[in-house]
């Protein structure tokens, strides 16, 4: 059996989740409700989505932290190691609640709906897409927005909470 080298297993998983936040970026922009510019803005931006994972410092801590650790050996002291990686990448990057002062007060359209779409894109086979949505609604205290959220989730995976499937 051939052994996948670290590096090439976190460029498949980043590969892969920038692919289903592209997939379902097609999907919203299509949708009739959305704005065309809103739509335009939401395929560029997920052209580039989450590119700042390929920094050196981004790639060697998410490697370090999903690819190198199993559950069991992540400690307090490398999940804060992962943390400060991780607000740091929020800064950097406009579909996270967190990028913006006051949280989503300022936050363009297009980055909402991409925000969805990477919720969208991290989903698990053991996962319920509305769950997972109203759980993120609740962390990033979105509730000013939820009508918004709630049609972009319907649209990328109906209305019902069906199970997702591998």
């Amino acid at each position: 059996m051939v052994q996948v080298r670290p590096t090439v297993q976190t460029h498949e998983q980043i590969m892969g989740h920038i692919r289903r936040v592209q997939d379902a970026a097609v999907i919203l922009a299509k949708a009739e409700w959305v704005p065309q510019g809103v739509g335009d803005d939401l395929l560029h931006q997920a052209a580039h989505h989450d590119c700042s994972l390929y920094c050196p410092s981004e790639f060697q801590a998410y490697q370090r932290y999903w690819v190198d650790l199993q559950a069991d050996d992540r400690t307090g002291i490398e999940l804060d190691n992962y943390a400060i990686t991780r607000s740091a990448h929020h800064a950097c990057n406009a579909h996270h609640p967190e990028h913006w002062p006051g949280a989503i007060g300022g936050m363009f359209a297009s980055c909402i709906l991409e925000m969805v779409c990477d919720w969208h894109a991290d989903l698990t086979p053991e996962s319920k897409w509305l769950s997972v949505v109203e759980a993120n609604i609740a962390l990033h205290n979105l509730e000013s927005i939820r009508d918004t959220i709630e049609r972009a989730a319907a649209e990328l995976d109906g209305p019902e909470d069906r199970e997702v499937t591998p």
